[in-house]
């Protein structure tokens, strides 16, 4: 099964920044190294309880600098972390990535599933087929605040509007206005 009709469209795509904050102030400025990115799916990154890999072992996790509720946004309410300017590191994709994009019940339900017998699951007996996924795209962005009740119920440990990308050569430093201030990543 093919899953084009999810897929951001290139004109948007070749639009959005993204920014990813980290909470590490030690480690100030921040500096993105794809290389220590984790790009391996296993299922232990995949969380007993929950419907996506761990972001502390898994891909980079972002938000589009103008989501309606953006890590920035749900970190802030929940009193969790600060989000300065200096932790942030904006990037936009290139022009072929190719990023899932759901922002309702009604694709989300298009995306491949798979039985989550083996582990606990708050809501459902099933879950994301992440290993099909990370074959099929280089992303998946969740935009809850379109769809904020429905995606709630399927996506339970999801926090806010984000975007998780598993392949860090298809993304390209900018700045927050999106001019690209680096060449792309070169493995």
């Amino acid at each position: 099964m093919g899953y084009e009709e999810l897929m951001l469209p290139r004109d948007i795509l070749n639009e959005r920044v993204y920014v990813h904050y980290q909470r590490d102030n030690s480690k100030l400025p921040v500096q993105f190294d794809p290389k220590l990115m984790d790009t391996k799916l296993d299922r232990l990154s995949l969380r007993a309880w929950s419907e996506k890999p761990s972001p502390r072992t898994f891909g980079l996790w972002a938000s589009y600098i103008h989501a309606e509720f953006g890590w920035k946004e749900w970190a802030t309410g929940e009193d969790f972390t600060s989000c300065l300017p200096e932790q942030a590191t904006y990037f936009k994709f290139r022009p072929d990535a190719k990023i899932i994009f759901v922002d309702s019940v009604e694709k989300f339900e298009k995306l491949p599933m798979i039985d989550l017998e083996d582990r606990l699951s708050i809501l459902s007996d099933k879950g994301l087929d992440w290993e099909t996924i990370t074959k099929v795209a280089d992303g998946l962005e969740i935009i809850f605040s379109k769809d904020w009740a429905g995606l709630r119920d399927k996506l339970y440990t999801w926090d806010c509007d984000s975007i998780i990308t598993w392949n860090p050569y298809m993304i390209t430093p900018c700045d927050i206005l999106g001019g690209f201030n680096k060449k792309p990543y070169e493995k």
